[in-house]
């Protein structure tokens, strides 16, 4: 470590120090699971996915009620008396007038009916309707694993800026120090003033690239922000590191736990088991249907010719209904369930092709990133070297200061690399956990770790 990076680290600590003492908050820390997790909560598109997946289990129990029986109560009360007079001769001549009240004044119904047989109609109305559960929830698992690879993704960017950071930092620090070395010579006499206005301009000149790693850093926390559903200007301190784990896994054991996992093909498969159920569906309507009906009446009059009179009714049915003749429609809807059929399983066949082509896209961008980055650490460890050598003989007057920069310009551009080389395994793996459908697992990238 140089001078100046020991004396901006101090200067850290002890910003940091007068900070906690002063009771200023620094922001908390969220790692990348925690940035997940934010982001999970907070996105629009999972939260109305949820609402489909409260709504399809709304309609399991719904489609459930169908097989139990139904029961209804209903009755109603006569306000208005319809009364109607009759006359009757006396013996002794002449008429007597009697009111008689010919309606009911209370009427009372209780109604049940229970499905007994009815083609596979229920059943396959209730399969369909756990299927559409099972299709929702895999759109929500889908959702979310989109999601979860956009934060990972835009983590790693965040990553990248600041380590660039680091990296024109140093390459500020060599470039500084050179510059004191070649004034050294200089007040020697072993160094003209044109290396020393070389050195200066080269310092000079990095000062850009740490300017736009800078604004790098901060576009990237936006972004990161912006993923996860906060303000803005929240103090959110970032930490994490990339991943440099090793997925040890061949392409067999990948495209198989990829078939297995993945949320699309869940999707598709049970569409395919809905259109089977619906092809069900339809041909029920050539079968008859079998249930079983009963009522209870209670009719009551307070005004009649014999005062206060209630008549009970009680009648039980076993109901058959047989179709003759629908005019072709469920023809019709049997050949189109049919169609949905192959249909479905042309897009499984498809999809599955397009899984699989993926794996194993996402296991060679895997295995270039892992061979770039021992490529890149090697050529750090060789243009530190160089550099050391090239300081070496630059003192000893065996090399210009020229031989010196493009020794720096070597180096800066191998500790950019490697830190690209990282950036690129990491994604690369994060990559092909969600190719595999294993992303949101505890122990892939972001879950369960730092």
């Amino acid at each position: 470590m140089t001078r100046k990076n020991a004396a901006l680290s101090v200067m850290l600590v002890c910003a940091s120090v007068v900070a906690a003492s002063s009771g200023v908050a620094l922001g908390r820390e969220m790692a990348l699971s925690d940035c997940i997790s934010a982001a999970l909560q907070a996105n629009r598109t999972i939260a109305g996915s949820r609402e489909n997946l409260a709504q399809a289990r709304a309609g399991i129990r719904e489609a459930r009620s169908g097989f139990l029986p139904n029961v209804s109560l209903s009755g109603s009360y006569n306000f208005i008396e319809e009364l109607q007079t009759i006359d009757f001769p006396l013996p002794t001549g002449g008429t007597e007038q009697m009111k008689v009240d010919f309606t009911y004044d209370y009427l009372m119904n209780v109604a049940f009916s229970q499905p007994l047989y009815t083609g596979g109609r229920l059943w396959s109305s209730y399969r369909i309707s756990t299927v559409s559960r099972d299709v929702a929830q895999a759109d929500f698992e889908r959702l979310e694993s989109d999601v979860a690879l956009s934060v990972i993704t835009t983590f790693y960017s965040y990553l990248l800026a600041k380590e660039s950071v680091v990296v024109a930092q140093e390459a500020i620090s060599t470039a500084e120090e050179f510059l004191r070395v070649v004034r050294a010579r200089y007040d020697q006499g072993e160094a003209s003033s044109f290396e020393v206005m070389r050195a200066e301009v080269e310092v000079s000149n990095l000062t850009p690239a740490l300017i736009n790693a800078r604004n790098a850093v901060a576009l990237s926390e936006l972004a990161l922000k912006n993923e996860m559903g906060v303000p803005l200007g929240e103090d959110i301190q970032f930490r994490g590191s990339f991943d440099e784990k090793v997925l040890e896994i061949n392409a067999a054991d990948a495209v198989s736990r990829a078939l297995k996992n993945r949320p699309e093909l869940k999707i598709v498969r049970s569409r395919v088991e809905i259109a089977e159920r619906s092809l069900t569906l339809a041909k029920a309507g050539r079968l008859p249907t079998f249930a079983v009906t009963a009522d209870y009446n209670l009719a009551s009059n307070s005004l009649s010719l014999e005062g206060h009179v209630s008549d009970n009714t009680f009648n039980a049915f076993l109901v058959v209904s047989l179709p003759i003749f629908d005019g072709f429609k469920t023809k019709s809807r049997i050949a189109r369930s049919r169609s949905e059929i192959r249909q479905a399983g042309i897009s499984l066949a498809q999809l599955e092709e397009a899984i699989e082509l993926e794996v194993r896209s996402s296991l060679l961008d895997l295995q270039a990133s892992r061979e770039s980055l021992r490529s890149q650490e090697k050529s750090v460890g060789v243009a530190e070297e160089g550099l050391r050598i090239a300081n070496d003989r630059y003192v000893q007057g065996l090399a210009t200061n020229l031989d010196v920069m493009d020794a720096q310009l070597a180096l800066t551009t191998a500790r950019n690399n490697r830190l690209q080389a990282l950036h690129d395994l990491s994604l690369a793996t994060a990559s092909l956990e969600r190719s595999m459908g294993v992303l949101l697992e505890e122990g892939a990238s972001g879950i369960g770790g730092e």
